[in-house]
């Protein structure tokens, strides 16, 4: 998931949440973001506001609008053949993703984690069978 200007959670963050195991601990000390997480994921699935970060409550920039996008592999004989088209592009987009992508400076180093992150997970996934796609929501619910 990636996460910017949410909660503890400044600027872009990627977070790998699973790896690909059907099952997924966070582990950390107080304070390390854990809640953030559980939090930004309620967020999106249950379609409530995003805790925005304490400099974003003290400075809103349009600009920098808190974001939550959890990255989803999804088996591609869930969808009809209109949305695979349009899925198809999304997966396409994330799997040529490189360290040459052009990004900001500093969020590079968050873009080779999740670069690293799934090829780790396309090991063990068949992409002919599953779509890795990212769906996320800004702080104005768009």
């Amino acid at each position: 998931m990636f996460l910017r200007n949410v909660k503890t959670y400044r600027k872009i963050t990627y977070i790998p949440i699973s790896d690909g195991e059907k099952f997924c601990g966070l582990l950390g000390d107080n304070g390390a973001g854990k809640s953030s997480i559980l939090e930004a994921l309620d967020s999106f699935f249950n379609d409530r506001p995003i805790n925005p970060n304490l400099s974003y409550k003290q400075t809103p920039d349009p600009k920098n609008l808190p974001h939550l996008v959890p990255i989803f592999l999804l088996k591609k004989s869930l969808f009809s053949a209109e949305e695979v088209e349009t899925l198809q592009i999304m997966h396409n987009f994330l799997m040529q993703a490189n360290d040459k992508t052009d990004v900001p400076r500093p969020n590079i180093s968050q873009l080779k984690k999740f670069i690293e992150h799934r090829d780790s997970l396309l090991k063990y996934t068949d992409t002919d069978e599953y779509f890795l796609i990212a769906l996320g929501k800004d702080f104005l619910s768009n």
